[in-house]
């Protein structure tokens, strides 16, 4: 009797055992999955892109729907015909940090020049609709490949940590291209909106105004969100991902702040938000507006959703713009004149 009861504690001590070495497994193999995922959507959307098609797969509405694509498809259609009936040069400068950038430029000999600074994934040139109605008033137009991008080189995108300088010298560029009388408008999309703002506490003054559409307030609540709306996810994911952006690329998303930035700017502000955005949450607008320390209007946009802004309100978007140009470009020339 007292031989089967010991047997009986044996078989259950062993049960026990391989019950808490497969939990240990378990949980090293869930652990593993955490970090795989945490550091692909870091890289997918800081780092080098390894894994974006699979995180872009796990996303809400990460791949353009056919909808967005009909939606999507006159835009790129008069974008591609204006590229087709003009050549844009390429440009290039290097970094303090050694980084060679690249960039198209659109010459038309004026004084007004637009820089577009593109969003997550994007290169100099393939998308920016605006282009040909900025061309018709005249303007020079500057596409930078953002680092890590295009033809620029770079291994970290980091929304404003490491852009903001490579902002900066362009605008140099354009300064000492078309002379210190110029007027420059930046406009940036999303990931390009965030650089903008980081920069624009050291803008040069021929910075007339800043064009920010969607663009985030803070960049681990922006992760946050949309890892909340897009990905259904747990916390756990944006803290090991916060930590792997830590460890590899020497910031914590916390530290990418444009509300701080904007603080510290008198540069005009004109931010393009969709109310029904699911990607960048709209409050990140109201953030930066309250922050701002130089007029900014919020022009939201009550159907609006991510990337499809211009594509579906292009005519009340140009009207909000052609404001912001009538009073800070119209006026600054009409100073010169006299």
């Amino acid at each position: 009797m007292k031989g089967r009861k010991i047997k009986k504690e044996c078989n259950l001590r062993q049960i026990g055992n391989m019950a808490l070495i497969v939990g240990v497994f378990a949980i090293f193999l869930v652990g593993i999955c955490f970090v795989r995922f945490s550091k692909a959507y870091v890289n997918a959307f800081i780092g080098n892109y390894t894994g974006i098609e699979e995180v872009l797969a796990t996303m809400k509405g990460g791949a353009a729907t056919d909808a967005a694509k009909r939606e999507l498809l006159a835009c790129q259609n008069d974008y591609d015909a204006w590229k087709e009936q003009h050549q844009g040069e390429r440009v290039t400068l290097q970094t303090e940090d050694n980084i060679r950038l690249s960039g198209l430029l659109y010459d038309q000999g004026g004084k007004e020049t637009v820089v577009y600074l593109h969003n997550i994934g994007s290169a100099a040139g393939e998308d920016f609709y605006y282009a040909p109605w900025y061309w018709e008033k005249g303007y020079n137009i500057l596409m930078p490949d953002n680092r890590a991008h295009g033809e620029s080189e770079g291994n970290c995108v980091s929304y404003g940590v490491y852009e903001t300088e490579d902002v900066n010298q362009w605008l140099q560029l354009i300064c000492e291209k078309y002379g210190d009388d110029s007027q420059i408008i930046v406009h940036g999309d999303t990931l390009g909106a965030a650089a903008a703002l980081m920069a624009s506490a050291n803008y040069p003054e021929q910075v007339a105004f800043t064009v920010a559409e969607s663009p985030v307030a803070n960049l681990y609540d922006a992760a946050a969100y949309m890892m909340k709306n897009q990905f259904s996810s747990i916390p756990f994911f944006l803290w090991i991902g916060d930590w792997y952006c830590n460890k590899a690329y020497g910031f914590h998303l916390k530290d990418v702040d444009m509300c701080d930035a904007v603080q510290q700017s008198d540069t005009p502000l004109l931010i393009l938000s969709g109310l029904e955005d699911t990607v960048v949450d709209p409050e990140n607008a109201v953030a930066i507006q309250a922050a701002s320390g130089a007029d900014c209007q919020i022009f939201g946009i009550e159907d609006g959703t991510h990337g499809l802004l211009y594509a579906k309100h292009s005519d009340e978007i140009k009207q909000s713009i052609d404001r912001f140009i009538g009073e800070y470009i119209n006026n600054q020339q009409q100073l010169v004149v006299k």
